[in-house]
């Protein structure tokens, strides 16, 4: 091989051993900023990288986009590790892996907006899950706002070829969206998903409430499953209804707005009813306009009121 060509060679590995390269949080420059190279060991950007450090300087992600081969973090060697991405968009390309290996200790990524998109992470791979919370260690993700897109989702799942030590990972939903296209657990006992609040998850196909896994709950109302919504044709998403609050007063067939046609379905019901024109119902009932829990003559008024505030052609949008 010629000196020219050797130095060619040289070369080409050097620049591939860069491109695949580790890139650690280390937190140097003391801002917590994700963007300042001087908390990485080197450029995160197109290379594995591990959020590991212990300590109140956790990374934040606030603004742009990076593209990152893999995302461990946080947690992989060390314990108590939080990260959070507030704005911009982080995308792994092969997966995204939180609560890595057997070590105690909570470790907890918060999502206050932004988007972690892993829709383009394979599904299962010789490494695992696409989407992980808790590969071993105890994971909480918390989202309170954003969007989470994943083309496998799994909680609570052992390292491959070993059985799981038993900590529990939990997903706490109550903001934003997580829509993914399998979502699963190898360890039920020890996966936890709650959604509350205005956290929405979004799965494929036309699904009930009676097709989640036991290990997904609801807190602060009912839950509630709509098919083909506008903003997701073909998928269900699963939220929650709080309890005794309607969401539109007077809208009786939840069409998004009132008019004559709602009009007419609460006169029904007390003409149905007869005489005196009383109807018990239940908290939130959402002909119950004064919510005194009965459905009479006043709301029927009150209905008409809202139409006859707002004139011709008698439409008023839900907010």
């Amino acid at each position: 091989m010629s000196k020219k060509m050797f130095s060619c060679v040289v070369l080409v590995l050097a620049l591939v051993a860069v491109s695949l390269g580790d890139a650690w949080w280390t937190g140097n420059a003391g801002d917590g900023d994700w963007s300042n190279q001087g908390n990485w060991s080197e450029d995160p950007t197109g290379n594995e990288t591990y959020i590991d450090t212990e300590g109140p300087m956790r990374p934040t992600f606030a603004s742009g986009t990076v593209t990152l081969r893999r995302l461990k973090g946080p947690g992989y060697h060390s314990k108590n590790v939080k990260a959070e991405l507030s704005s911009g968009t982080v995308v792994p390309n092969e997966y995204f892996r939180m609560a890595y290996k057997d070590d105690s200790g909570n470790n907890e990524f918060i999502i206050s907006g932004g988007t972690l998109d892993c829709s383009g992470c394979p599904a299962d791979s010789e490494y695992g899950p696409g989407f992980s919370v808790g590969l071993g260690q105890t994971g909480t993700l918390t989202v309170t706002a954003g969007l989470v897109k994943a083309n496998e989702f799994c909680i609570a799942t052992p390292k491959w070829g070993e059985s799981y030590v038993g900590q529990v990972s939990t997903v706490n939903l109550s903001g934003g969206v997580i829509e993914v296209n399998n979502f699963r657990t190898d360890n039920p006992a020890s996966a936890s998903f709650v959604i509350s609040g205005e956290g929405v998850l979004v799965l494929p196909g036309d699904q009930s409430l009676d097709n989640l896994p036991a290990w997904v709950s609801f807190e602060g109302g009912e839950g509630q499953a709509e098919f083909d919504t506008p903003e997701y044709p073909g998928r269900t998403k699963f939220s929650v209804t709080a309890g005794g609050v309607c969401p539109c007063p007077a809208d009786m067939n939840d069409d998004g707005q009132r008019d004559l046609e709602d009009l007419q379905l609460v006169a029904a019901l007390l003409l149905e009813a007869g005489s005196p024109f009383v109807i018990q119902v239940e908290p939130g009932h959402c002909a119950d306009i004064n919510n005194d829990e009965q459905l009479d003559l006043e709301d029927l008024q009150l209905a008409a009121g809202i139409l006859l505030d707002a004139g011709s052609p008698f439409v008023v949008p839900c907010e």
